[in-house]
């Protein structure tokens, strides 16, 4: 799973990921059955490459430094 930095707010399997330094209600619910969720409000979320895919334009931002981490194992 690779890490992406959170632009706009997420929810995903129960949790409400929030940009970093966003403010976080202080009763998120869920906007599909209005169940309490957890928030993160670190501004990271880990997908998979179909999640990541469903994302619209403007949510995630892929890290750079995944890429650097990768060509790094593929030299060695």
């Amino acid at each position: 799973m690779a890490k992406y930095k959170v632009l706009r707010p997420i929810e995903l399997s129960g949790t409400l990921y929030l940009p970093e330094g966003a403010i976080a209600p202080k009763k998120p619910r869920s906007a599909g059955n209005g169940a309490q969720i957890k928030v993160d409000t670190t501004g990271i979320i880990e997908l998979t490459a179909v999640e990541a895919a469903e994302m619209t334009a403007g949510q995630i931002q892929a890290l750079s430094d995944q890429r650097s981490a990768v060509s790094k194992k593929t030299k060695s």
